[in-house]
């Protein structure tokens, strides 16, 4: 991406590792995250990239299927950084009591931008989740 707008090299990044989460896609998340990246949320904390992708494994062992929706970014310089909080809300088929149901999250990522080799990438995703929901899955027939 060649624009210098902070929120725009925000949403990129965010769109494309939602992109890559939803597709179980490890190879985008290897293009978004930096080798010493740092994801960490309620109960987890992978650190470097290899720990990173173990959470592309953990989605597919949970959940049916995710959709994740990037929604309000805001972003600002911070020297050599970009310092950034995007909204989403992610959305995981997942089966309880033998049904599939929709588990909800409204996350807030706290992020951390650098650029390495001239692209930027995320070197901390913070994820705070502010409530969720389960509903039910309107359609049985939803399959990965």
């Amino acid at each position: 991406m060649q624009t210098t707008n902070p929120v725009a090299i925000v949403r990129d990044l965010a769109d494309r590792y939602a992109r890559g989460a939803d597709r179980l896609d490890k190879a985008l998340w290897r293009q978004v995250l930096a080798n010493d990246c740092l994801i960490d949320g309620p109960g987890f904390h992978n650190q470097g990239i290899d720990g990173c992708l173990e959470l592309i494994d953990a989605l597919e062992r949970i959940f049916v299927r995710t959709r994740h929706n990037v929604m309000n970014v805001t972003a600002h310089r911070e020297g050599a950084e970009i310092v950034a909080e995007t909204y989403c809300i992610a959305d995981h088929i997942q089966v309880m009591d033998g049904e599939k149901k929709i588990l909800s999250w409204h996350i807030r990522y706290q992020d951390r931008l650098s650029k390495n080799s001239g692209e930027w990438q995320f070197t901390r995703r913070h994820l705070i989740i502010d409530w969720e929901e389960i509903r039910p899955l309107s359609r049985e027939d939803v399959s990965a």
